[in-house]
């Protein structure tokens, strides 16, 4: 036919689109080419372009009013800010998207366009430059994290709310795109959030602590119940180090580990990870790992208070902190110092023989060491629970005249003395509620479900 016939332009064109998309296999249609062209030359005179603005000519009869067209009506419609603001247009089957948009929510706004579909959506076609393709690619993925965050919320025990934990929005600063208006952001704070890929030879830490009480006994109450749990503590402390008398369990197992740090509540782990995102690395990648687990000795014995932890015998000072709180209405405790970790740089050593300890010593005399540096050999993965007493920075007082506050040490192992990280910073703004909250969106139960276990 006269279709397959390179020289007749754009008749030439239009087949090759056809096959290109098998519209004749296309349910609903069940139309040849053949049988699809003469309605394709009848429709196409009836064809004419619509101007779609706030001009006085668009509210006549080249503008498009469904009202003067009861039988239907063919156009084309061009326009600006009246069609990008997102004005949705009955029958559209075709759409061309050029525009150069600056924000999430005007490129959503234009998704609008895409109603009145039902019946005809398998005919649907949008064409688009490849900027925009990465453009709606990035916010879709902004879009199920966000959506991600609401059914977690969902599925709380009791549902909690945007108002209880705050939101986070995802960003991705490769492309020339803002998530809306700055104004509208002006309550906003970046932050950097990590997909975990490998993390050897790193040590993490809850620099970021809850300030609220009830749930920092609930962390108590599970530390205990953790404890007690465990096998009888190592007592060979000619093999290990002499603070370990303070309570170390070799060889635990991985979902022993995992249950516990899902119940575990704090609002950020150092180095820009979530507790959760941790946990479930260590449950995809550690089944058959087991663990050693420390509880950390103190550091220096003025203003460390006692603490005990029953029906183990256990019983010693808290390690002091000093923190911040940098708003009245702030929930979240921050350790202050340098680099805001609760750990000390030999913390690591925990769990080390005096033959690891002394192969480390050498390897890495001509080096500063630090808590990743008794991470370089083969050994189980080390967690440490700190009792700690935290201190206002400013004023040197107990912080909210709390006690004893539990915060964790993960500390993960490079048997070839690498540390390796290969992870993607991905950057999220939070809203002000997220910020005060600590956002992290966990699995709430009631006050009676708590006090039953």
């Amino acid at each position: 036919s006269e279709a397959d016939n390179y020289l007749s332009g754009e008749f030439y064109e239009l087949k090759q689109v056809w096959n290109e998309y098998c519209f004749a296999d296309v349910h609903h249609i069940n139309m040849s080419w053949d049988a699809f062209c003469p309605f394709l030359v009848k429709t196409a005179k009836q064809v004419r372009v619509a101007i779609v603005n706030l001009s006085k000519e668009s509210k006549g009869e080249k503008g498009l009013n469904y009202l003067l067209h009861p039988e239907g009506d063919r156009v084309i419609a061009v326009g600006g800010l009246s069609l990008s603001r997102g004005l949705t247009l009955e029958g559209l089957v075709v759409s061309y998207f050029y525009r150069n948009a600056q924000a999430y929510d005007t490129l959503l706004q234009m998704c609008r366009w895409f109603g009145y579909r039902d019946s005809y959506l398998c005919v649907f076609k949008v064409w688009m430059g490849t900027d925009a393709i990465d453009w709606y690619s990035s916010i879709t993925n902004a879009t199920n994290h966000l959506k991600d965050q609401i059914s977690l919320m969902s599925n709380c025990n009791p549902p909690a709310r945007p108002s209880d934990v705050g939101l986070a929005v995802r960003h991705n600063p490769a492309y020339p795109i803002i998530i809306t208006a700055l104004g509208k952001m002006r309550g906003a704070q970046k932050s950097v959030e990590f997909t975990i890929s490998n993390i050897q030879g790193y040590f993490f830490d809850t620099g970021r602590l809850f300030r609220d009480e009830e749930k920092n006994k609930a962390n108590e109450r599970l530390i205990n119940r953790f404890v007690v749990s465990l096998p009888e503590p190592v007592t060979d402390l000619d093999k290990y180090c002499e603070a370990l008398a303070h309570g170390f369990w070799v060889g635990i197992k991985n979902n022993v580990i995992t249950k516990f740090l899902s119940e575990f509540k704090c609002a950020f782990v150092n180095n820009g990870y979530k507790l959760q995102d941790l946990n479930e690395y260590f449950i995809k990648n550690f089944s058959d790992t087991n663990w050693d687990v420390a509880i950390c000795p103190p550091g220096e014995k003025e203003g460390a208070l006692p603490f005990s932890i029953p029906r183990t015998g256990i019983s010693s000072l808290t390690r002091k902190r000093a923190a911040d709180i940098f708003r009245a209405d702030e929930e979240i405790i921050r350790i202050s110092g340098h680099r805001a970790h609760l750990a000390g740089g030999a913390d690591t050593q925990l769990g080390l023989t005096k033959i690891q300890r002394n192969a480390i010593k050498q390897r890495y005399a001509d080096t500063a060491q630090t808590r990743e540096t008794w991470l370089r050999i083969d050994r189980n993965p080390l967690l440490i629970l700190y009792p700690l007493s935290l201190y206002l920075e400013s004023t040197g007082e107990l912080i909210d005249g709390m006690n004893v506050i539990w915060g964790l040490g993960i500390g993960i192992p490079s048997p070839d003395g690498i540390s390796k990280i290969r992870d993607n910073p991905v950057e999220v703004f939070l809203n002000p509620t997220a910020i005060r909250k600590g956002f992290k969106i966990e699995d709430r139960k009631s006050e009676t479900e708590d006090e039953k276990e």
